[in-house]
């Protein structure tokens, strides 16, 4: 048992991607971690690595280690590391195995935490990354969807405001405001699939490990609110947009479309 195997660089052998053409950085999990609070050998009571999180047995959206042997013959372990890896893809992981996609969708539902407030005909989000130690999202932060789903009911139940819908066709709507980034080509024409092409970055709207960030969204003068007022607010969360699921569909049509993973609600009344 080598050393490098118990040390969070190891993981960033493949979580740390960039293009050899240009040296453009397209997965940098490993170095989000780095430069996150997570990362504190100094104080090991806030310190964790990569495999704390990701390598142990989750149950009831608690991390709960696992005792046992890892080898025949071996010394009982107060901690057994399991190799369902948890992370962002519970879609993949759950053709698979049902067991590691509960894993996968407990860690992801342990990230993040919303808090909402109305002021002057504003809804005030923020949206603050509690357990990841990298951002939200991160991989190929290019493709996965996090976004705020909001609705607005007045004392009548009417909805006076709402965002962060799906279409019709099952694509965000053009008002929805998905934490991601986006990649360009060298002319600042965005890259879509082709992220190798990438050599720009357009915009990251992505949450850094321990930030809060704050999303305002005004409320049309032209509606009379009575109050009071019913604010239901989602953090959600999908794997992949559905027009990458539609390019993928059209090589293997019998794959089924990954969910909406909603991983926090808020409901309040003012």
């Amino acid at each position: 048992m080598k050393p490098v195997y118990k040390d969070a660089a190891y993981c960033a052998s493949c979580h740390d991607e960039f293009s050899p053409g240009n040296a453009s950085e397209i997965v940098s999990t490993f170095k989000e971690w780095e430069k996150s609070p997570f990362n504190n050998p100094e104080n090991p009571s806030k310190h964790k690595s990569c495999i704390d999180c990701h390598m142990t047995n989750l149950q009831e959206g608690k991390f709960s280690p696992l005792k046992g042997f890892s080898t025949d013959g071996g010394k009982i372990k107060d901690d057994v590391k399991v190799h369902y890896f948890a992370g962002s893809n519970h879609f993949l992981s759950g053709l698979k195995s049902k067991t590691h996609e509960e894993q996968t969708l407990q860690l992801l539902k342990m990230s993040a935490k919303l808090d909402v407030d109305i002021k002057e005909r504003e809804i005030i989000i923020g949206v603050t990354n509690v357990g990841a130690g990298h951002h939200l999202p991160t991989g190929v932060a290019d493709f996965r969807e996090l976004w705020l789903d909001i609705t607005l009911e007045d004392a009548d139940g009417k909805v006076v405001f709402e965002s962060g819908k799906l279409k019709s066709d099952g694509n965000l709507g053009e008002d929805a405001r998905p934490f991601m980034k986006v990649f360009a080509d060298k002319d600042g024409k965005p890259a879509g699939l082709l992220f190798w092409k990438y050599e720009k970055l357009l915009s990251d709207t992505r949450i850094a490990a321990g930030e809060r960030r704050v999303e305002s969204y005004k409320i049309p003068k032209g509606k009379t609110l009575k109050y009071p007022l019913k604010a239901t607010v989602k953090l959600n969360f999908r794997i992949y947009p559905q027009w990458v699921t539609d390019a993928v569909k059209q090589a293997y049509p019998q794959l089924p479309n990954p969910p909406v993973v909603e991983l926090n609600r808020v409901v309040k009344v003012f």
